[in-house]
C-alpha cells in the first residue's frame, strides 16, 4: 500500500492537509483483452469506482469522471500478481506502508472536482495494478477499489500534447492558459520526483485565503468551500523523465495555481 503525502501549502503556509491512500488487490477475471484504441472510461460515485478489469496498454487512456459532490482523486500503484483485495484493505488498515505487495508507485489523479472528468494518458509497464478511489473524509471501502490488468497489446507512444508544464526542481513552467478544453503534457525534467495540483479561483486574491482552503478541505469539503474553487485534475508524483497527459477543461476569465508539493513552489497563469 502506498501512502500519499499530506497536502501542506498553496505558496504560503497553509493547511491543505488531504492524504490520500493507494492500494492494491486481485485480479479480475475477463472473457478476451479489448484491443480498442479509444479512451476507456473510469466512474467515481460516492461510494464506489467502476472501471474496466483490463486497461490498454502500455500507454493507457482513461476518461476519469467524478459524479461524487465533492472533489476525488484516482490513485494508482503497481502490485505483485495474484494480490488479493483482501491482502489491500488488510495493509490499508493496519497503515502498512509500504505493503509486501506493493512494486511501484506511478501515481494517479488528484483532487478531480465535482462534476468534472479528466482525460489522462501515461505510460505504466504491463502488469497488475491497483486503483484506489480516495477522498480523505470517506471510510475505506473495497468498492472504491479496483484491480486491473494492463496489456501491452496497445499504444506504445504518448499522443501530441497543445501545450506542456514542466516541472523542475526550481519551480514550475506553465504555457499560456486558454479557456475550454485542450491536451496539457507535465514532465518532470527535474531530477527528483515532482507533484502538480491544480486549482482555480475567479478573484486571484482568493488565493491569500489558502489557509482557509486548506481547512475547508482536511475537514472532509464539508459544507461550500470559502470562496469558488474549480479542480479540473492534478497529478500525484512523477519521477524524473515522466510525461503524463492530461486533457484538461478550464474555465474562462479564471486564475488557476500550480503547486508543487515536494518543492513548495507555485506560479499561476489566468486564461482568456
Amino acid at each position: 500500500m502506498i501512502t500519499r503525502r499530506t497536502f501542506i501549502a498553496l505558496a504560503i503556509p497553509t493547511a491543505l492537509t488531504v492524504s490520500a491512500i493507494a492500494g492494491s488487490g486481485t485480479a479480475s477475471a475477463h472473457p478476451s483483452t479489448p484491443t480498442a484504441r479509444r479512451s476507456q472510461a473510469v466512474r467515481i460515485t460516492s461510494d464506489a469506482l467502476d472501471m474496466p478489469a483490463i486497461v490498454v496498454g502500455p500507454v493507457i487512456d482513461l476518461t476519469i469522471r467524478n459524479d461524487d459532490s465533492i472533489a476525488r482523486e484516482l490513485a494508482v500503484s503497481q502490485v505483485v500478481p495474484g494480490t488479493t483485495l483482501d491482502q489491500v484493505i488488510a495493509a490499508a488498515t493496519a497503515g502498512i506502508d509500504p505493503a509486501p505487495f506493493d512494486i511501484a508507485d506511478p501515481g494517479g489523479v488528484s483532487f478531480l472536482g465535482a462534476g468534472e472528468q479528466v482525460r489522462y494518458q501515461r505510460q505504466l509497464q504491463p502488469g497488475t495494478y491497483v486503483f484506489h478511489a480516495f477522498t480523505g473524509s470517506h471510510p475505506l471501502s473495497s468498492a472504491d477499489y479496483q484491480i486491473v490488468q494492463v496489456t501491452s497489446n496497445g499504444r506504445h507512444e504518448l499522443p501530441e500534447a497543445e501545450r506542456t508544464i514542466r516541472l523542475g526542481d526550481s519551480g514550475i513552467a506553465l504555457p499560456k492558459l486558454t479557456a475550454g478544453t485542450h491536451r496539457y503534457s507535465i514532465t518532470n525534467t527535474g531530477t527528483t520526483p515532482h507533484e502538480v495540483f491544480i486549482v482555480g479561483v475567479r478573484d486571484p486574491a482568493d488565493l491569500n485565503r489558502a489557509d482557509e482552503i486548506g481547512a475547508w478541505l482536511e475537514g472532509g469539503q464539508v459544507g461550500p468551500p470559502p470562496v469558488p474553487l474549480h479542480f479540473p485534475g492534478s497529478h500525484q508524483t512523477i519521477d524524473p523523465g515522466v510525461t503524463v497527459i492530461l486533457t484538461l477543461d478550464l474555465h474562462r476569465a479564471t486564475t488557476y495555481a500550480f503547486v508543487d508539493f515536494q518543492t513548495g513552489a507555485m506560479t499561476t497563469g489566468t486564461t482568456r
